[in-house]
Formats: structure tokens, C-alpha cells, sequence
């Protein structure tokens, strides 16, 4: 029996007038010439994120910080790759506009792909034909997940046990050097103060607030955003919100 090979694949969303998705031109077999997720093996000794950093840098020229990275789904069926046994673990990436991309290793090209709206009326039943192994298949998974609407305003809402993974993630991101940084509650209902808040773009979180473990009931936790949304107002709306939310005694 082969071995499995363990890949990654990136869902990378921008907003430039519209909802736009990065896809690449494969440069060889399998797929030659069909258009592609970029992705690729991780490396040996290399972590899942390193390998989707690399990877994207690769094959599109675009620079994605670890916290840019959030991991979505793994994809593990027996013949999604005619090579072998590929599994992969899906990242999605959100950005708040395009970035200039271009080709570069495996990948003969790269561009924008325009979405539809709401996104998920992409890709159409006939996909397989132009996308290679089983992207069609990811971005119908994905997709559902992106803003239904043209916006690139995030809203602000009352974090739920869904949203627990991606809020450690943000605040893990955060620790200052050789710390570390409390985790905040995401239960809206263990009282005042204590409700974490998150800035969301459909599925997709961008930013949260709220009281670490540990402090006091009416204590202000930090507003964290991804570094590609920071200084778009969405601390600002995080610090309104939460004030509102818990206003002083």
C-alpha cells in the first residue's frame, strides 16, 4: 500500500467591487491546463500553516500571515487524486481587496475569479470539467460560508459556541512574546462583562472582544483583529458594542 501524502488547499476570498476567489492554472499533470485552488504538499518537518504560507506565496506571489490562515475542513476521499492517497486539510483566507498575484512554481497563472452573489451560486453543475481534483467539491463546501451580499462591512454580534476554535486562534495569535494571553469566554449567557463579541463576514470571523479567563465581571478584554482588517474600523466598532453591551456601573 502507498503512503498518504498529506496536502493543503487555500479558499481565498477578496472584496474589490464584489466577492472575488484566487484560482491557478496548473502547470503540469495531473489536470495540465485546468484551473485549481492553489495548494500543494507539506513539506517534510513542516507544519500544516507553513505549508499553505508557502504554498500561496509559491504559486501566487500573495503573503499570508499565520493568523491570515483559518482551517476549514479536511478532505480525505480515497481517489480525489489520481496519483495516490492525498489528504488534504482545506484554509480559507479572507481579504478585504484583491492583491496584485501572478503565477509562479507548478502554477502557470493566477487571477480573480468574480463571484457570484450571494457566492455560493459558483461553481455551476458543469465545474468538474474546468477545476482539477475536487475543488468543485470544496468551494460548494466552502462558498455557503462567504457574505451573501456585496458588503465588506463586518457585523457585530454575540459570539456562539461555533465561533470557540476560530476566537482561540485570534487571541492565541495575540500573546505578547515569551507570554501568554487568556482565552475569552464564548458563552453569551455567564453574565455581564463577560459576553465575547466578534466582528463576522458571513462565516468567516475577522475580529473579537471581550473578558479573558479569569478577570473581573465588569473587566474590557482587547479588541483583536486580523492584521488585514486592522485600521478599518473594526476595533472601533468592537469598542462600541462591547461598551454598549456592558456599560459602565
Amino acid at each position: 500500500m502507498s503512503a498518504t501524502v498529506l496536502t493543503v488547499d487555500l479558499v481565498v476570498l477578496a472584496h474589490d467591487d464584489g466577492w472575488h476567489l484566487l484560482l491557478v492554472r496548473r502547470g503540469k499533470d495531473p489536470f495540465a491546463g485546468r484551473w485549481a485552488l492553489p495548494g500543494g504538499k507539506v513539506g517534510a518537518g513542516e507544519g500544516a500553516t507553513a505549508a499553505a504560507r508557502r504554498e500561496l506565496e509559491e504559486e501566487t506571489g500573495l503573503r499570508a500571515t499565520a493568523t491570515d490562515l483559518v482551517p476549514l475542513t479536511w478532505r480525505t476521499a480515497p481517489d480525489r487524486d489520481p496519483r495516490g492517497r492525498y489528504v488534504s486539510l482545506v484554509h480559507a483566507v479572507l481579504l478585504p481587496q484583491r492583491q496584485q498575484v501572478r503565477g509562479g512554481d507548478d502554477a502557470a497563472a493566477a487571477w480573480w475569479q468574480p463571484l457570484p452573489v450571494p457566492p455560493y451560486g459558483f461553481p455551476d453543475a458543469g465545474a468538474e470539467r474546468h477545476l482539477a481534483f475536487d475543488h468543485a467539491a470544496i468551494l460548494r463546501e466552502v462558498l455557503p460560508a462567504a457574505p451573501p451580499d456585496r458588503s465588506a462591512v463586518p457585523r457585530v454580534r454575540a459570539a456562539t459556541e461555533a465561533d470557540s476554535r476560530e476566537i482561540r486562534r485570534l487571541w492565541q495569535a495575540h500573546a505578547p512574546a515569551g507570554g501568554t494571553v487568556g482565552v475569552p469566554t464564548t458563552h453569551p449567557a455567564d453574565g455581564p462583562g463577560r459576553r465575547t463579541l466578534v466582528a463576522a463576514l458571513g462565516g468567516f470571523l475577522v475580529g473579537c472582544t471581550g473578558a479573558p479567563h479569569g478577570s473581573g465581571p465588569a473587566a474590557e478584554g482587547p479588541a483583536l483583529v486580523r492584521p488585514r482588517w486592522q485600521g478599518r474600523g473594526i476595533e472601533q466598532q468592537l469598542a462600541a458594542a462591547q461598551a454598549k453591551e456592558s456599560p459602565p456601573r
